[in-house]
């Protein structure tokens, strides 16, 4: 549109020009024909600015009818493709942070306010003016900002309804850019200060910079709606995939989005391992002969160290070029056929450095701005999932597992009987229950106190879990006893192996205070199905031999 204005004026000039030469060429050149010519000239030029003014409000009215007709396709008008781009940031928000109240402010340069374009919560008010102190200090930070009620006093009230709130209220604020200047907020806001964590901080800015990214592209509708697309499909992973599956899952939905929006020749995940010196690869699509699954490599001297350990992004057409020193994985790596261009990003769990998501190409070109951009989108998702699925753990671990030892508490013990006992009679086998339980236990609290006694239990349930199979299963049955359920398995080789525990055990030496000393175990056996078929009886007839044991001295095992 500027350039057909542009023409319009220029078309007019060269005709003022023209008329001018006629009249010089062909005109009476004397001095009043001078002051006419002076004056037709004058009336020319006026005429034609007014009819560059003229075309040039028709030009902008045809547009803006065009993306007013009743007729036009939705997809047609930005500012409709935006506002479903504004939705989907809103779902995204209330997903990552269903506790809090968000808020999307944009300059509005007709009525020269902020207005409200995106709310999840009657707390903020429509509109607020220019000069919101809010917005001057969130513009002045590349982070998201802490905003608390008592640092800004009217501009809060002139912002949000304080009859709703109160004083602990507080939110974070986050800008959005337009062409390089701020014009508005993205704003979270919580009833409590402590509710906030600086993940959330990092999330707020990451959702204001695709704000920012769906801006700067609205007048092509076409990239736009591209980018929509991309932004779902990085957010559709969340949904597609399970806190509780294997990790292999979220990594195979990461590539699947990954080979659809990036142009590469590997693809690697990369995670922190034991220490902050190596690094262990996760998953590879494409390129494995350099490294493979699983495989640990040492951080020191890799480039990828930068990002694992450091938090830097790494965007290089020729790695070395700009790393001549430094090399991917090891240092005897061959050249030839080897990777040239490398886009790596940090992958954080809950704010702490997890890993490196890396797409790598042997074309020498560099990544854009944009793979840039989605490809730290796509490790943010993966970091997350990863943080839930560790937190998912944590609890699982608690409702199944016993605090102080780490082996199955009672209760997830009894599903997994009652799993093997299913599977023995499919199978026809047998199983046998071992109950232990430790000798004169109390004799270690009453000398040594309950932190020496829950020492040794934790060191006898290791003792018992070292001297089983991988596909038995020990749990702690309460106070100092436990049990073991040996899977496929009859009394003749039970035996061996309640023999080999109370061994192991009595020639242990436990150190309390210094002081040296041995515990004994007695141990009671029964077997599936020849003892009973029945949990409890089984469970009884394990309980009664035990106590068998005891009456023998304790130090040996009963059937």
């Amino acid at each position: 549109m500027r350039s057909n204005i542009k023409n319009i004026s220029l078309i007019i000039l060269l005709i003022v020009i023209v008329v001018i030469l006629l009249f010089l060429i062909f005109g009476n050149t004397e001095f009043n024909s001078i002051f006419t010519f002076l004056f037709i000239a004058g009336f020319v030029v006026v005429l034609g600015y007014s009819l560059w003014g003229y075309l040039h409000e028709e030009i902008k009215s045809k547009s803006n009818e065009k993306l007013a007709l009743p007729s036009s396709r939705l997809d047609e008008d930005p500012r409709i493709v935006f506002n479903q781009s504004l939705k989907v940031f809103n779902d995204q928000l209330k997903i990552i942070q269903p506790s809090f109240q968000h808020a999307l402010y944009l300059i509005d340069p007709e009525r020269q306010e902020f207005v409200l374009q995106n709310n999840t919560t009657d707390v903020f008010f429509e509109s607020t003016d220019l000069k919101n102190k809010i917005f001057q200090s969130i513009f002045g930070e590349e982070q998201a900002l802490l905003l608390k009620p008592s640092e800004f006093n009217e501009s809060w009230s002139a912002m949000i309804d304080i009859e709703k709130t109160n004083e602990l209220y507080c939110m974070l604020g986050a800008k959005i850019v337009f062409k390089g200047a701020p014009i508005g907020g993205l704003f979270a806001l919580a009833n409590d200060v402590r509710k906030f964590e600086s993940k959330d901080q990092i999330f707020l800015k990451q959702v204001a910079q695709q704000i920012t990214i769906s801006l700067s592209i609205i007048d092509n509708i076409e990239s736009l709606q591209n980018h929509q697309k991309i932004i779902e499909k990085i957010n559709s992973i969340t949904h597609s995939t399970n806190i509780s599956d294997n990790k292999s899952v979220f990594y195979e939905q990461i590539i699947k989005v990954c080979k659809t929006i990036f142009s590469y020749d590997k693809l690697t995940i990369m995670v922190g391992y034991q220490d902050d010196e190596h690094a262990r690869i996760e998953y590879i699509d494409g390129h494995t002969l350099d490294i493979s699954i699983h495989e640990v490599f040492s951080l020191k001297r890799s480039i990828f160290g930068s990002v694992i350990q450091d938090q830097k992004i790494i965007n290089s057409a020729n790695i070395s070029k700009d790393f001549a020193k430094r090399y991917r994985f090891f240092n005897d790596e061959k050249p030839s056929h080897s990777i040239t261009s490398v886009l790596a990003v940090p992958i954080l769990l809950d704010d702490q450095l997890g890993g490196c998501l890396a797409i790598e190409r042997f074309e020498e070109k560099k990544y854009s701005n944009i793979d840039r951009y989605y490809l730290e989108e796509i490790a943010r998702v993966l970091g997350t999932l990863l943080y839930w699925q560790a937190e998912y753990y944590k609890m699982y671990l608690n409702t199944t597992h016993d605090s102080l030892t780490g082996l199955l508490n009672y209760r997830a013990f009894l599903q997994r009987l009652d799993i093997e006992l299913n599977r023995a009679t499919r199978n026809d086998n047998s199983l046998v229950i071992i109950i232990i339980d430790v000798d004169k236990f109390k004799r270690i609290n009453d000398t040594f106190g309950h932190t020496a006694g829950n020492e040794a239990l934790k060191e006898i349930a290791d003792l018992i879990q070292s001297s089983v199979r991988s596909i038995d299963v020990v749990a702690r049955y309460g106070g100092e006893e436990f049990i073991i359920v040996l899977t496929d398995s009859d009394l003749n080789r039970a035996e061996q192996i309640a023999d080999r525990i109370v061994n192991k055990i009595s020639d242990h030496i436990f150190l309390f205070d210094e002081q040296r000393m041995r515990i004994t175990i007695s141990a009671g056996l029964a077997e599936y199905p020849k003892d009973s078929d029945q949990v409890q009886k089984l469970i009884e007839a394990a309980d009664k031999a035990m106590y068998n044991a005891k009456k023998h001295g304790g130090n040996t095992f009963s059937i």
